[in-house]
């Protein structure tokens, strides 16, 4: 699995400023989240696409010098990020399953932002709320699977 990323960064007037286009990959801790939606732990949520410093300060003034991108201000994440983040709701999902599911297959999150300061973006990723299927440890990890139903989640858009 790995992400394909393009962006743009538009001027004030919408001409195009500088184009990006890069891969990435799942890093460690999305091994584990994907275990734990296959295996029922996790239920998912909203997405939020997060842009900020590689160091010192980044385009977006804030507690934390971050952007974020949301479907809703209503939601987790954004409940529990954009207090401190500078963030606009817009996101969108566009999923692809192929014809019978057989692929290709492939997620696409867009949306966009206007940044509150001339800085630089050094890093982006993705992220994605979830709710437990059952207690969740802060310090140990899942032995067992639980068989309760899900906690309330946001629901999805369609």
């Amino acid at each position: 699995m790995h992400g394909h990323w393009v962006i743009d960064v538009k001027n004030p007037d919408g001409t195009l400023a500088q184009h990006r286009d890069f891969e990435n990959s799942l890093e460690t801790d999305g091994q584990g989240f994907l275990i734990g939606l296959m295996s029922g732990y996790l239920t998912p949520g909203d997405f939020m696409i997060v842009m900020g410093p590689h160091s010192g300060n980044g385009a977006c003034t804030a507690t934390y010098q971050y952007c974020g991108i949301v479907r809703t201000l209503a939601t987790f994440p954004a409940l529990g990020y954009c207090s401190a983040y500078y963030c606009a709701a817009g996101l969108t999902y566009t999923y692809n399953f192929g014809t019978g599911f057989s692929g290709p297959y492939s997620l696409v999150l867009a949306g966009s932002i206007t940044a509150n300061q001339t800085r630089t973006i050094g890093s982006v990723y993705s992220l994605i709320s979830t709710c437990g299927n059952i207690g969740f440890s802060t310090t140990n990890n899942p032995s067992t699977i639980g068989t309760s139903s899900p906690a309330p989640s946001p629901t999805r858009p369609a």
